[in-house]
């Protein structure tokens, strides 16, 4: 009877254990919608354009890197 009884308190302590760990991962979820939705349009308009230029430089530096290699052989 009580290697019954642990065996089910073991397997309740593990199904509680992944519903904390399902919770904690719907808490952190929640916190970056709410972080992202407290973020003023501005910001998030100034970020877009960040990674635009980013991007934008990436490409032409790497264009740029195609055709000083293609031209120098």
């Amino acid at each position: 009877m009580w290697p019954a009884l642990s065996l089910y308190k073991l397997a309740a302590w593990c199904v509680q254990s992944m519903k904390s760990d399902d919770l904690r991962e719907r808490l952190e979820e929640s916190e970056k919608l709410m972080n992202e939705m407290e973020r003023t349009w501005e910001d998030k308009l100034k970020e877009t354009e960040r990674i635009h230029m980013v991007i934008s430089l990436t490409l032409y530096l790497g264009i740029c890197h195609i055709y000083v290699f293609k031209n120098f052989y």
